[in-house]
């Protein structure tokens, strides 16, 4: 882990992708969008927010499609609270997908790294470990256009799935690949990265999905990966929604 504590944030914008409808979770997001679902009596939006306003980084952007005035009036009370000025909502009016709802909102930011949130994706972590911090220590414009942050299955709350990328190193910093290599496992894609926004130029079309961006940089050998140093929650369902809430009280963790 290389983490330069000399190096400040205020290079880097931010961005918090709310937009989709969270049709998984059920009743639950019948009337409310899924990032406002609450995980220690705060939803898990405001606690993301919280996260990226602390470590320093001043612009964020939410999209929103699903529900978005619930989304609006829960931001205006934060930006209350927390007395942030730095924050914005882009409403769609079409939902663009992950890719496609940073492309729609690029000319808000001012910085050409972005660090790109899933407005449901949550992790434990300490000070010394903070995954916003890897993150852009480890970041190199010149090698990378995209850096995700993966976690080992070990060590990821709710997921079921087989894993996302298999690291081409042993080291902390590694590309990726998405193909079969018997000699490395695979590793879990938390929902935190960052984006170096001009490769999203390279797609045309309105609405796409980030998973396009990953497998351009993937063939370029311009997509990397760090591991994150704690616990990656997956709420995908009520089920893993209802695990992470019992399993962060009853071992009183806290969330980024």
């Amino acid at each position: 882990m290389y983490f330069n504590k000399n190096k400040n944030l205020k290079d880097i914008d931010s961005m918090i992708l709310c937009a989709g409808r969270g049709s998984r979770m059920r009743f639950m997001t019948k009337f409310l969008a899924k990032p406002l679902l609450k995980i220690n009596n705060i939803s898990m939006l405001d606690t993301i927010i919280k996260k990226i306003t602390t470590s320093g980084i001043n612009k964020i952007v939410i999209n929103t499609n699903y529900m978005p005035y619930a989304v609006k009036k829960s931001i205006k009370n934060l930006k209350y609270k927390i007395r942030s000025s730095g924050i914005e909502l882009v409403v769609e009016k079409q939902r663009l997908e992950t890719g496609g709802g940073i492309k729609n909102a690029i000319n808000i930011f001012d910085k050409s790294s972005l660090l790109v949130v899933n407005g449901d994706s949550l992790l434990n972590s300490t000070k010394q470990f903070c995954p916003i911090k890897n993150l852009y220590s480890n970041f190199k414009k010149i090698d990378m256009d995209v850096l995700l942050l993966l976690s080992k299955k070990k060590y990821s709350l709710g997921y079921t799935g087989n894993g996302d990328y298999r690291k081409m190193t042993s080291s902390y910093k590694s590309q990726l690949t998405s193909k079969y290599n018997s000699n490395f496992e695979k590793y879990i894609f938390t929902g935190w990265q960052i984006i170096n926004k001009n490769i999203l130029n390279s797609f045309p079309e309105k609405v796409f999905s980030l998973k396009k961006v990953y497998d351009l940089a993937e063939k370029k050998g311009r997509l990397y990966g760090i591991t994150h140093s704690g616990i990656f929650f997956h709420v995908g369902d009520p089920k893993s929604y209802s695990l992470a809430k019992k399993f962060i009280k009853i071992n009183k963790l806290k969330i980024i």
